[in-house]
């Protein structure tokens, strides 16, 4: 997980919006912590390439279901960076998802 990726789901939650950040590598590396350093780049492209569109839907899911047991009346909001980008964009096309906001998708 990218430190930046979590203080953006900080600086949201000091704003008073909910965050939930997914691990994208949940599958292939549970405890995954990445930098922009090039060695960190070649890791997470390693981790990404094993990483299916099937268990990225699955990870989106759930986490949809968890947000709608814990917040039934919220609009829910997504957005991604680069790979997240692409799951944003997966995760638009979803029912129970208002708006998404992608940048950089790289697939």
């Amino acid at each position: 997980m990218l430190a930046c990726v979590l203080s953006v789901s900080d600086c949201l939650a000091a704003h008073g919006h909910s965050a939930l950040v997914l691990p994208l590598f949940s599958c292939t590396a549970p405890d995954l912590e990445l930098a922009y350093a090039s060695s960190d780049q070649l890791q997470g492209r390693r981790h990404k390439g094993a990483t299916t569109a099937d268990q990225i839907l699955g990870d989106l899911y759930a986490a949809l279901s968890w947000l709608r047991a814990r917040y039934p009346l919220a609009a829910i909001h997504v957005l991604g960076f680069c790979f997240g980008g692409y799951v944003a964009f997966l995760a638009v096309m979803l029912p129970g998802v208002a708006q998404g906001l992608v940048f950089a998708v790289q697939v």
